[in-house]
């Protein structure tokens, strides 16, 4: 498998997550001219822990890109790391997190360049509906920050056995379904150049 696409189930009173069209869109997309697979990820803790662990494990990707709803924001965002914090509230089965990482790092930062990243997608997304694109610092304090930092860190692991794999983790904001698909299609546009494809 060479990239991994994930999005995330509904949540909270959250009845639709664009997350999960943009991540099934532009794996449809990648799957035309590289092996690529989609997972769509339960807003809990012990899911985005163990699913993360479960795909590296068995057949770690190049390259992970994940998708979460960031329902407070009106742009895209592309975030640089994962921050080693407690989930700011339960997750959809109840459960706490008190911080993502068993170590005392402060936070993992992905490898890619971010900003070059957003400035593309930006252009990309020019005369859509959506507001913009921006170089983030907070993943926040929820599940897509948990799911993050193990991305993060299982990359960090694959580097230090010299095989290249990178993780990136894109905020989504509200919108509907033709839009999230058509931002998943604009994020393939824009990664695909970056690799080098054999």
């Amino acid at each position: 498998m060479d990239i991994l696409w994930t999005g995330f189930e509904p949540f909270d009173d959250h009845d639709y997550n664009p997350s999960r069209d943009a991540a099934r869109r532009a794996h449809r997309a990648t799957s035309e001219t590289v092996a690529s697979r989609c997972e769509i990820v339960p807003v809990r803790y012990e899911a985005a822990e163990m699913g993360i662990a479960q795909i590296f494990e068995s057949q770690p990707p190049r390259l992970a890109i994940h998708l979460g709803l960031a329902a407070s924001r009106e742009h895209v965002s592309i975030e640089r790391r994962g921050r080693n914090v407690p989930g700011e509230r339960p997750d959809e089965s109840g459960a706490s997190c008190e911080s993502p990482l068993d170590d005392d790092v402060e936070a993992l930062e992905t490898h890619l360049s971010v900003e070059p990243l957003a400035d593309e997608l930006g252009e990309h997304l020019q005369g859509t509906t959506f507001e913009g694109v921006r170089a983030s610092n907070d993943a926040g304090t929820y599940v897509c920050n948990v799911l993050y930092c193990h991305s993060l860190r299982r990359a960090r692991e694959a580097r230090a056995r010299d095989e290249d794999v990178q993780s990136l983790f894109i905020h989504v904001p509200p919108c509907s379904p033709d839009d999230a698909r058509e931002l998943g299609e604009a994020i393939w546009q824009v990664i695909e150049p970056h690799l080098e494809v054999s």
